[in-house]
């Protein structure tokens, strides 16, 4: 009995796989994984006390259904963003390209640390979806490229419009294109969360392909002390 139990453990990933072949006849393995995941979470907050009811199976099976939806043909699986593991704001982030550009346009410390949350979880949510061969890095790149040139389009449209001569007017312009950029829903195939969106943009700031303030990236950039001033 014990040995049988021990098999039984042991091959429990595998006839949950299988049982999901109905829900996700070309994924059911990756199916499982998702379920897995979702299922040791609600563990976790049983165990640390953040739920006490239990889990009803109806549960199981509602989330097994929304999982294999998700991953039916053409259709881009999205993590619970709380779920993903990814790296915390921290001082060295103030290095990085993104968060220069975030406090060249003077936005408060609360707004940036939401931003390299998204920042982090849009890169971890698109680095599985390539790890997992769901998404080509083509497309990737080619949605990177529509975003790119939908700020071109706004941010000219914004210099156009608004004659930023002082140092004030032209943290004002950036703000308003960052606020425009990151709170899109840019869909990519299924997918329209804001998170992956602006987790994008910030992806193109880090890589100086986008920018907020008009003079971000010239010879003398803008920082926090000269706007301050």
């Amino acid at each position: 009995m014990g040995r049988r139990q021990r098999l039984h453990l042991t091959d429990v990933f595998s006839e949950i796989a299988a049982e999901l072949i109905i829900l996700a006849p070309d994924h059911s393995e990756l199916a499982a994984e998702y379920l897995e995941g979702w299922w040791l979470n609600r563990i976790s907050q049983h165990l640390m006390g953040l739920e006490d009811k239990g889990i009803p199976v109806q549960h199981v099976i509602l989330k097994a259904h929304e999982i294999g939806k998700s991953l039916s043909e053409g259709a881009l699986p999205i993590d619970d963003p709380n779920e993903l593991k990814v790296k915390k704001y921290s001082d060295d982030d103030e290095s990085r390209l993104f968060v220069r550009q975030m406090r060249a346009i003077q936005l408060t410390d609360g707004m940036v640390r939401n931003a390299t949350s998204d920042f982090y979880r849009a890169y971890a949510q698109r680095s599985r979806w390539s790890r997992e061969n769901l998404i080509l890095e083509d497309e990737l790149s080619g949605y990177d490229s529509k975003l790119e040139d939908s700020w071109r389009r706004r941010f000219e449209s914004e210099l156009l419009m608004e004659n930023a001569a002082s140092s004030m007017e032209k943290v004002m312009l950036g703000r308003r294109v960052f606020l425009w950029a990151t709170q899109e829903s840019t869909p990519l195939r299924n997918v329209v969360e804001k998170w992956i969106t602006a987790g994008s943009y910030h992806g193109l700031a880090d890589q100086k392909k986008v920018r907020w303030h008009p003079e971000f990236g010239d010879p003398v950039e803008p920082s926090q002390e000269q706007e301050d001033e």
